[in-house]
């Protein structure tokens, strides 16, 4: 997997990087910033990506989300204060394959029509060592809400930061292929995440974002 991920990170997605984690920012709120001081953050879609893996008849697919957004803020010293919303464009998925991509938007796929978004909401952060953290959240696809655990990798310089990593679910947990079709394709039920975000500080040039 670790493979995996540098080589969607390097090659397939380009220099933009590799869910709903998807997708742990909360972390990286962990900026140079005084002690007990809050510091907002946003995302910057343009140097981050959402990519995932699927099996097809035992073989490896790969798709991305195109929009994305998120925002949150952290307390220093304190990463169980942290937040992160982040809400992902379901209708901007792409397979890299024209029938694929406009099968999974239908409604017993993603049903993109009814329900043109997914959501990430963080719940907990929990530092590990260094530049490693746990984070527990909550993942929303079609209204069906689940939580989901991920290891994130965080690194921070100046006024900005990016956190790395990985998670799995079970697509039908989501009711997404519940249909004939996705016998027939012969996909297999887990889904690979790998996120690679990077946010701005807002006071450094992430806009106005709001911390609730």
């Amino acid at each position: 997997m670790a493979t995996w991920i540098q080589s969607k990170i390097d090659g397939m997605f380009g220099g933009v990087g590799a869910m709903l984690t998807v997708l742990v920012l909360g972390a990286a709120m962990h900026a140079a910033t005084p002690a007990n001081a809050e510091t907002a953050w946003r995302v910057s879609p343009t140097e981050s990506s959402i990519a995932f893996r699927y099996a097809v008849g035992g073989e490896d697919q790969f798709g991305k989300f195109a929009k994305f957004t998120g925002e949150g803020s952290f307390e220093a010293k304190q990463p169980a204060q942290a937040k992160l919303s982040l809400s992902i464009g379901v209708d901007s998925i792409d397979l890299d394959d024209m029938f694929r991509t406009q099968m999974v938007k239908t409604d017993a796929w993603f049903s993109t029509s009814k329900h043109p978004e997914a959501t990430f909401e963080l719940k907990q952060l929990t530092k590990v060592s260094g530049d490693q953290y746990d984070a527990v959240g909550l993942l929303s696809i079609k209204n069906i809400a689940l939580p989901i655990t991920t290891s994130v990798t965080l690194r921070i310089e100046q006024d900005k930061a990016r956190a790395i990593g990985e998670f799995s679910f079970a697509r039908g947990d989501f009711s997404i292929g519940d249909d004939f079709g996705a016998m027939l394709l012969d996909v297999e039920d887990e889904v690979a995440v790998v996120f690679d975000l990077a946010a701005v500080r807002c006071d450094a040039g992430g806009g106005d974002c709001p911390t609730n």
